[in-house]
């Protein structure tokens, strides 16, 4: 939800022209497992000849937790293998596009919040262009996406 909002609110593109396509994984160390990249799979080969795919990977990034420190390479790595685009949200999603911690049992509630509220026209840009894994609250979104998708003015 909260990456539809920001691309909705950043970005113009013809949604008939435009398939997005979200793959849950269920944990960002699951990126390799046999069930993603069946999905994936599954997904590219209904595209059309001549037709293009870009593949990004969002993940949340904590560079305190020692399981994130270790793995972020690896994952990094990955992505580079595969042709994939890296996408960080430090610490996670909702601290991102929140500015604060949301405790587990109210992700749901707070992602409807944040799209009927429309809390996505107070973000400022800033926090969605920082190239710095390890400054809280931001991401690397924008800086990512802007040379595939054209912004709005």
């Amino acid at each position: 939800m909260y990456i539809k909002q920001a691309l909705n609110h950043f970005y113009q593109f013809d949604q008939h022209k435009t398939i997005l396509r979200f793959i849950y994984m269920n944990g960002k160390y699951n990126y390799a497992k046999r069930q993603i990249q069946v999905q994936l799979k599954k997904f590219m080969d209904q595209l059309a000849a001549g037709d293009q795919a870009y593949v990004f990977y969002v993940c949340d990034k904590d560079e305190e937790l020692p399981s994130d420190f270790r793995h972020a390479s690896q994952i990094q790595a990955y992505c580079q293998q595969k042709g994939y685009f890296l996408i960080w949200m430090n610490r996670n999603i909702e601290e991102v596009f929140w500015g604060r911690k949301v405790e587990n049992g109210n992700k749901v509630k707070e992602a409807i919040r944040f799209k009927t509220s429309g809390r996505i026209q107070s973000l400022p840009e800033s926090v969605f262009m920082n190239e710095n894994a390890q400054r809280r609250t931001t991401s690397n979104f924008l800086l990512v996406l802007d040379p595939w998708l054209k912004r709005k003015n």
